[in-house]
């Protein structure tokens, strides 16, 4: 029927772990506090953070077992399946990695308009924006991973991303399909998705944001302190915390304090990171704050960030 299918996962890569299967152990960054993605094409272990490369190891560092597997999916494994299930289908990938050569995603969004390609995967750059009129079928693969992050924000951008991605079948006389892969087939975002019902999803996200005292009925601060001296920075971030309390001791119950705390992802390109969220219902309060905040001296090595009302808390 010559009709095309978009299978759409948010991770590239072939696996974004190895793991020993005596003792556990993650291959991890030694730069950054996340594991290290298998990337088939190179064969060679990459950091999605700082860019570390290296060869994959054959034993593991910690136990010297050489029992060591590739968990998880990406972008390259989906490829692989997609490879082997259907020889005869044309098949493309559309992801950072495949269009870093100039012309490439314009090369291959083209062959897609004209029917060149029977099944595209990708990341979030098949999800947004593009008219694909052929395309009957859209997979939505592991939409956990999405739902699952450490940001009040996560719900909204999962919602977002799997209505765009739905969004791309049955864009003309063609009816469409949506199949999407989840462990949480009950989860109000997953059914609220599949509905494409923004407005139950604008309700149910107010209602827990209201419960928890989220924007927008807070205005958040989020202050990252990050140094490359992990005792340093220790040391620091608790007189910085017993300051905090002092700042705004004036206005108790006003201000609500998360933290200190190590941020969800500890340390980048060897820089160790903690985070202070400040919630206020007042935006002029915070914004005072903020100030004082950024006039205090600092000793040399530490690095402040403060973010009003940032876009993630990641």
């Amino acid at each position: 029927q010559r009709q095309q299918v978009i299978l759409f996962i948010n991770r590239r890569g072939y696996s974004p772990m190895t793991i020993c299967r005596e003792c556990g152990t993650i291959a991890t960054c030694p730069r950054c506090s996340v594991g290290m993605t298998y990337h088939k094409d190179t064969k060679q272990h990459l950091c999605h953070y700082c860019n570390y490369r290296a060869t994959p190891k054959r034993q593991c560092e910690k136990c010297g077992s050489h029992y060591l597997q590739l968990a998880g999916i990406g972008t390259q494994k989906v490829e692989e399946e997609i490879i082997a299930a259907y020889p005869q289908a044309r098949v493309r990938r559309l992801d950072l990695d495949s269009s870093r050569r100039k012309g490439v995603q314009k090369t291959i969004i083209k062959d897609m308009m004209n029917g060149n390609i029977d099944i595209l995967i990708g990341t979030q750059m098949v999800a947004k924006g593009l008219d694909f009129p052929a395309v009957s079928l859209v997979g939505v693969i592991d939409a956990d991973s999405m739902l699952n992050l450490p940001d009040f924000r996560a719900a909204e951008r999962c919602f977002q991303l799997l209505v765009q991605a739905a969004g791309r079948a049955g864009r003309s006389d063609t009816p469409g399909e949506v199949v999407i892969q989840t462990y949480q087939p009950d989860h109000p975002v997953i059914l609220l998705a599949a509905e494409q019902d923004y407005p139950s999803f604008y309700r149910y996200e107010l209602s827990r944001r209201q419960l928890l005292q989220y924007p927008p009925f807070t205005h958040i601060l989020r202050i990252v302190i990050s140094a490359r001296n992990e005792r340093l920075l220790k040391n620091y971030v608790q007189e910085f915390a017993v300051f905090i309390e002092e700042l705004l001791g004036a206005n108790e119950g006003e201000f609500w304090i998360l933290g200190p705390a190590p941020c969800p992802i500890q340390k980048i390109n060897k820089v160790f990171r903690y985070q202070i969220l400040l919630k206020s219902s007042s935006l002029p309060l915070l914004q005072s704050a903020n100030e004082y905040i950024y006039l205090r001296k600092r000793p040399q090595g530490i690095r402040l960030e403060q973010d009003l009302n940032p876009i993630a808390t990641m």
